[in-house]
This record gives C-alpha cells, structure tokens and sequence, in this order.
C-alpha cells in the first residue's frame, strides 16, 4: 500500500526479497510433514508458492485448484496466503481466489492486504459495489491508508457516485496533498460524471448506423477503383493512441490537463518507452495533424460500441477516455468520408479479402518495422516486389519484436526522411503501413502522393508471429511456418 504502518510493507518489495531467497527446484524441504510432504516451515512455504506459481504458468488450474486447498488447509501464514490468492486472481480462477482471502479474513477480520487483493479481484469481475465495501473496510484499521483512498474512489466512480468519489478524492488530499494521482484522477471522475456511457454509446451507435458506414466488400471495391484510377486513398484507424491526441478544444485540454497528459504519456511510452520529450521534440505539434489527416481519409476506422462499453465496465482511466474523445472528435472532423470498424484491418485479413487485395501484385509498398516482412509478404501473397520502408518499432514491446525491429529512433529522425521519400509522385501504388499514430500520417502523405494507402497496424505483428496485441489475433494469424 503506498502509504501504511510497519506492519503492512510494501508487497512487491516482500514478493521480490523472497523469490531471491527461493531454493530451486525444492519439493520437501526440511520440515515437510513425513506423511504428506506438506512444508512446515517458512521456506517450506516459499516453496509451496512457487510450486502454485509453476502450475499456473503451465495453466494446470485443476491441480493448481487442490494445491491451493492443500495450502490453504496446512499454513497459518496469512500473508503467504495473500501471495496464493493472487497467483489464483492472475490465473483466472477467482472464485478460489476470493475463497482464499475470506478464509484470511475469518483468521483476522482486519488483515488489510487480504481486504484489498479481495477488492481487485471483485473490480476485476466487475462486481464494482462488491469491491468498494472490500476497499472500504481498510480504511476502518487505516484510516490514512492512501491506495486504499484511490481505490474506494474509484469504485464509487464505477458506479455512478461522483459526488462521494470526489469527497473521497478530497479527504486523501487533506493527508496527503501531494499525491501525484490526485489530479488526473479528480479530472477522471469529472470527466465520467460528464459523459456518462449511455451519451458515448448513442453517440457512437449513430455513427455505426450513419448511411456513411460501409462494410468490407464496399471499402474493397473502393480501393480497387483507386488503384484502377491511380488516385490517392487512404484508410486510417482511430484507437485509443489517435485517440489520447486529438484535442476537442482548448477549453476541454484546460479543464482535463493532467489526465490527457497522462494519457498522452502513457501512449506514447508503447511507441517510444521515454526515448523522447513530446513537447520538446515536437511530437505533439506533429500529433496536432492528426485531424487534417482525419478529415482528409476516404475510410475512417471508429472503435466499436463493444469496446467503448468494455472500458467503461472496466472503468480504465486511460482507454476509457481516448476513445471517448475518438467520438467527441468525430463532429468536426466528418467531411462525409466512409466510415468503418476500427477493427477492419482484422476483419479484411479474416474473411481473405486483403490476401485477395495482395496476391499476385507485381509491387507493393510497406511500411513496418519487421525487416523479415518484405520477404514474407512476397512468398505469401505471390508479390513480386515489396518496397519495404522500415520504421522502428515500439519499444515497450521490444521483447516481442526483437532488437532489430525496434532499432534506431522513429521520431524526429526517420519520420521526416521517410516523409520527404513519400513526396514523391506514387502513381497508385499499393501501401500497407503499419506505423501507430505516426501511421496515420504517412497514410495521408502516401494519398495526397497519389497512392493508396491501407492502415493495417497489429496485423503485421500477427503475420510475424509477434503478439503484441492478445487477444485481437492468434497463431493461427501467422503466415508461413512457426
């Protein structure tokens, strides 16, 4: 808890110091009961945890399920039991996982930490009113408890009580008035009470049932009649990164300052991970473009209804709202272009029609930071040549992309040479661009060049085998051999 007595440290500080100590490989510590092999002692139930940890990182939840009821049953080791019911929260299993910390709570009714993993694990079920009497309760024995405060308020955003949230938000400040959550989160609760889900999702179902909306064979067939005509067309698509940048006015950037530039920040550590200063740099003022490139596309991907619910249900303070903005935006930057899911790029590779788009192409354009793309999209699609200008790419997943993907620095210094090759006349040519915001606005340099350009984010990462968004694709995405 960020701010407690001596007797509730920090838990990942606690977590990390006993992993260290942690014996490999042990099964029966000295200690262990000779008929069960159950530990008796403290190491003994260090081991027991990472046995639990094993299990549910090779999804063994059946067996993690009565190890867990075994662990339960043989120590009086609560806060090792706090570390059990997370491991069960994280591997999905949250009925043990609550099991668990009541089963804490009846040894010690007031034990705070089994009170606040109950809480995230309930917020984590949506049960949002569930969590905020679990998160309250801590404040009974610690009463300046200060994650305690912001989860509380939080859960009272959830569900609809801003006038308390804010008098929550209010109390913390009298004890600690320099929280560095305090402002955004004050700005987040203001900005709920503001738009409530039932505006956004009118808002938003009016669009996905505009006569602008098209499907995927209509948004094909434009393609196709552009590349027939060697005319500019792009298609771009707006997520929770276009979304953190687009300003509605300067009246909402004064009232929502602190929680649009955390915003800003935390999208923009996907692209860069602090590489660069936004404002110094000039991110921002290039950021700014967005709405021209906006309003110039021929096809505009919207997030759907589904995952703007989602982050409400979720109250997640920072997609919740860049997507919101996406739809408070959209009135002043429609110029009638078509209008589709964001989710096409997915849509499009699932039902074939893009491998359709590319196969047999004799050249194509790519912009992406893979340097195995190009080879992979010409055996793939039968392309004869890929014109592969490569960026580099997100550095927070650098893990996943690999050092090659991710070298060098994308913005200032490629950006504005990969602008200035795009200036050049491109006659119709076929572009996939896989680039994050900065995408967008090589799309739109790509069209006013006369090319036609198709925003195809994540997929490329898919195609690659580089899950950088789970749960949107699968290995199955992947083209070519594992």
């Amino acid at each position: 808890m960020r701010k407690s007595t001596r007797r509730y440290p920090t838990l990942s500080r606690l977590i990390d110091a006993c992993a260290r100590h942690l014996p490999a490989g042990l099964r029966k510590p000295p200690g262990a009961d000779p008929e069960t092999g159950q530990p008796t002692d403290e190491r003994g139930g260090e081991a027991l945890l990472s046995h639990a940890q094993s299990l549910a990182a090779a999804a063994r939840h059946d067996d993690l399920r009565a190890h867990a009821a075994r662990m339960t049953q043989r120590t009086d080791d609560l806060f090792l039991l706090v570390r059990l019911a997370i491991v069960l929260r994280e591997a999905g299993l949250f009925e043990e996982a609550d099991s668990t910390c009541r089963h804490i709570l009846q040894a010690d009714p007031g034990y705070a930490f089994a009170h606040y993993e109950l809480g995230v694990s309930l917020a984590a079920q949506r049960r949002h009113a569930d969590a905020l009497g679990s998160f309250a309760r801590i404040l009974t024995r610690l009463p300046q408890d200060e994650r305690a405060h912001l989860q509380v308020a939080r859960m009272q955003m959830a569900t609809g009580r801003h006038a308390e949230a804010e008098a929550m938000l209010e109390r913390l400040r009298g004890f600690a008035p320099a929280h560095e959550d305090l402002p955004w989160l004050a700005e987040f609760n203001r900005y709920l009470a503001s738009f409530p889900l039932e505006a956004v999702r009118a808002q938003a179902t009016a669009y996905a049932e505009s006569p602008h909306y098209i499907w995927e064979e209509d948004i094909v067939r434009r393609i196709v009649q552009a590349l027939e005509s060697r005319r500019g067309f792009s298609l771009v698509r707006l997520g929770d990164g276009e979304g953190a940048f687009l300003r509605i006015s300067d009246e909402d950037e004064a009232r929502y300052a602190h929680l649009y530039r955390r915003n800003r920040q935390d999208r923009a550590r996907v692209w860069f991970d602090g590489e660069i200063d936004l404002d110094a740099s000039g991110f921002t003022q290039t950021a700014a473009g967005l709405a021209d490139v906006i309003r110039n596309a021929d096809v505009v991907g919207l997030p759907p209804v589904s995952w703007i619910e989602h982050e409400y249900r979720t109250i997640s303070p920072i997609s919740l709202s860049c997507l919101v903005n996406v739809v408070r935006a959209m009135p002043a930057l429609d110029t009638g272009q078509g209008l589709c899911t964001q989710l096409i790029h997915r849509s499009l590779h699932h039902n074939g029609q893009l491998a359709a788009l590319l196969r047999g192409r004799a050249r194509i354009g790519l912009i992406a930071c893979h340097p195995d793309a190009p080879a992979l999209l010409a055996r793939g699609f039968g392309i004869g040549e890929v014109a592969f200008h490569q960026i580099p790419g997100e550095k927070l997943n650098a893990a996943l992309l690999g050092p090659a993907a991710v070298a060098g620095r994308h913005f200032p210094d490629r950006f504005t040479a990969l602008m200035q090759d795009l200036s050049q006349p491109l006659a119709g040519e076929l572009f996939l661009v896989a680039g994050g915001l900065l995408g967008k606005i090589y799309c739109d340099r790509i069209k006013r060049s006369g090319g036609v350009a198709i925003d195809i984010g994540s997929l490329i990462d898919a195609w690659l085998g580089a899950p950088t968004r789970p749960g949107f694709f699968t290995p199955r995405d992947r083209l070519g051999p594992a």
